[in-house]
């Protein structure tokens, strides 16, 4: 390090002898001034005093030590050494106190004085000795605590090194700190003058009628409860190279102009950030004062100490530390991001998913780690956080398509169908899933919105396995059956599937269309492929029975005589129990003969009038006709009923001679054989 210097001393009067540098008049005025006697009757000690200040129009600092000139004939006169350290090596000295080294009382040549000096820098701090905790104390505690006033204090008695006391504290500031104060260690007067006020005075303690000579001052006094950050700072003091206060006060205090005001409250916030993660407290703490002392335009770097501090314990931020924490998200810089980044938007989602999405609009970083976030957050956090957040909507459908299938977001109508529909073409398992999230949130509005969308059959089929599969759902699903069931050409494509159909989703079709609703043109009925996909005497309740038998006696299907046969011998045996619920006799009644002539009450002689005349009328399979009941006695009713009409003798006729050609010989023959 490159230092200029200067000497001043008697010589026709007070003034400089040599320097190694020239200076602006302002500053060397100053100098002038500040190398003079520090007042009349100041009695300098055998190793002169210091004083410090800045030089502010040749940005360097001022260190100087003086010495009394005796041997001058003038009484009074006093030799001064100047050191000149520039502002900005000033910030790179990290050991004060081997300054102290270079000065040197002139002996008569002032040649050496001309040149610039070179120090030799050492690395590191030196530890300020035992000896000087207590006065070191007063003076942090003093300085600091009565930051706007002018500190002056007796010189302590022997035993104390000052010099070094004084330099280990001006060590501790940070740079901005280091060149403006000012202090002195031996002033018979106040050396203050406008614009240029010290920090710090000492007085002999022999002469206190030397305090009469300072105005407005404050009295440095042991104070009577030592605070943490004091102690903090005599650690760092006494262990400069173990601390890690110093560094972080150079960091921070690098964009802060307040000064010795700022000292104590960066102590604070310095304890409090390295306490451990789970005081909510002490960080809570650390947010007010650094809001409430120091600006918010002069403390990039204390903010962003505190973001850094705030990611360690983002489990354990209260809610100031938290709202800091977003405010001042731009200053955690791109690694800390990458590193720390998702543990942030888990806890932001759940914490304030409001603000997540605030983050989405962030640099792209920031918008990287959220996206990243939503992929593994539980479906339960994402659900709640959109409930709470319908700004994340678009987001997390993107992330997480799989959201659609959650109930709640369809109960709150969080989820946009233009968004919806593409994530349901593209997966039929999410398709079904979704449908049924609909169902359960008893969205009953979506269906006539999504009916035009998907293909008929497959949504028909989604519906219908939700009631199937979970019969609580089944009034949730009504409406979806109901408004599907308008859609009679994609009932038929459903029911022609070749999939095992359930039987509970048929009757639920069955309740909700008409007995001729399922168009069949051309080709096998849709309802008897349905019914095929059984195993072979599989029961059906009496409403499906009765609107199987209902549509066999209409004119839609091209499979009656199917459709009779599988359901004819249930309707007929409850009905002769009386145990066919009239919904479902109400599906017969009008598509079965009566006649005054007839006990119209009787429902078991029209049914089997009904069936007899639908197989004679239109010349049905006489294996069908056969098989319409498995008791003989029915049957024998059946074929009594057919041999009423010449038409039903002569079908009768048809169906005993399919008997006699398959070689078949039973009770049935015989009825026949009566019977014609």
């Amino acid at each position: 390090m490159i230092l200029q210097q200067a000497l001043h001393g008697y010589r026709d009067g007070h003034q400089l002898l040599a320097g190694s540098s020239v200076l602006p008049p302002r500053d060397a005025k100053l100098m002038l001034v500040l190398s003079d006697v520090s007042g009349p009757g100041a009695q300098s000690q055998p190793d002169g005093y210091l004083t410090a200040y800045p030089l502010l129009e040749t940005k360097a600092y001022a260190l100087a030590r003086t010495w009394s000139a005796p041997e001058m004939s003038r009484p009074g006169c006093v030799w001064t050494h100047t050191l000149l350290i520039d502002f900005a090596d000033l910030a790179l000295l990290a050991d004060p106190v081997t300054l102290l080294s270079l000065f040197r009382k002139p002996n008569g040549d002032t040649t050496a004085y001309r040149r610039e000096i070179t120090l030799a820098q050492k690395p590191s701090a030196s530890p300020l000795a035992s000896n000087n905790i207590a006065f070191a104390q007063l003076l942090l505690a003093e300085l600091y605590d009565k930051p706007s006033a002018r500190l002056v204090t007796a010189r302590p008695w022997d035993g104390v090194d000052v010099d070094a006391t004084i330099l280990a504290i001006w060590a501790q500031q940070w740079p901005r700190l280091r060149r403006a104060f000012r202090f002195s260690t031996l002033s018979a007067m106040d050396r203050s003058t406008e614009g240029c006020n010290f920090d710090l005075q000492l007085y002999a303690a022999d002469l206190k009628h030397q305090r009469s000579r300072f105005q407005d001052v404050i009295y440095a006094e042991p104070p009577a409860e030592v605070e943490q950050w004091v102690t903090l700072a005599l650690d760092d003091l006494q262990h400069p190279n173990q601390a890690k206060l110093r560094a972080f006060l150079r960091t921070i205090g690098s964009d802060i102009d307040l000064g010795r005001d700022s000292f104590a409250p960066l102590c604070r916030l310095y304890q409090l950030t390295a306490t451990t993660p789970s005081d909510v407290d002490a960080f809570e703490t650390a947010v007010t004062i650094l809001n409430d002392t120091i600006a918010s335009h002069q403390s990039t770097n204390a903010r962003r100490a505190l973001v850094q501090a705030a990611f360690s314990r983002l489990d354990h931020l209260g809610p100031h530390g938290f709202t800091f924490l977003l405010e001042h998200l731009h200053l955690a810089g791109t690694q800390l991001l990458q590193d720390r980044g998702h543990d942030l938007c888990v806890t932001l989602w759940k914490r304030a998913p409001a603000q997540f999405a605030a983050l989405l609009l962030e640099h792209e970083i920031a918008r990287e780690v959220a996206a990243a976030a939503i992929e593994t957050l539980t479906i339960d956090d994402l659900v709640a956080g959109l409930i709470a957040a319908p700004l994340l909507v678009e987001a997390t459908l993107s992330a997480r398509p799989q959201v659609i299938t959650e109930p709640a977001l369809w109960e709150h109508d969080l989820l946009p169908l233009d968004l919806v529909l593409p994530l349901m073409d593209s997966d039929d398992i999410q398709r079904r899933n979704a449908i049924e999230a609909m169902i359960r949130a008893n969205r009953s509005d979506l269906v006539r919105q999504i009916v035009h969308h998907f293909d008929l059959p497959s949504l028909l089929h989604d519906v219908v396995a939700v009631q199937s599969n979970e019969p609580s759902l089944r009034k949730n699903a009504e409406p979806w059956l109901t408004t599907l069931a308008l859609y009679p050409e994609a009932l038929a494509s459903f029911l022609a599937q070749e999939q095992r159909h359930d039987l509970i989703a048929l009757s639920l079709i069955a309740e909700r269309t008409r007995p001729d609703a399922v168009p069949n043109s051309y080709g096998t009925d849709p309802w008897v492929l349905a019914l095929g996909t059984f195993e072979s005497g599989a029961m059906l309740d009496a409403y499906l029975s009765s609107y199987l038998l209902s549509r066999a006696l209409g004119r839609q299907s091209r499979n009656s005589a199917e459709l009779a046969a599988s359901s004819f011998e249930t309707v007929y045996n409850l009905v002769r129990e009386n145990r066919l619920p009239d919904s479902a006799w109400l599906l017969l009644d009008g598509r079965l003969p009566w006649s005054y002539l007839w006990l119209n009450w009787d429902r078991c002689q029209r049914l089997r009038m009904g069936v007899a005349d639908l197989f004679s009328d239109r010349g049905l399979s006489a294996d069908h006709f056969l098989a319409l009941s498995r008791d003989e006695d029915t049957f024998a009713q059946i074929v009594q009923a057919a041999a009423r009409t010449t038409n039903g003798r002569r079908y009768l006729n048809t169906v005993r001679k399919a008997i006699r050609h398959d070689g078949a010989v039973n009770g049935r023959l015989k009825v026949l054989d009566a019977a014609i």
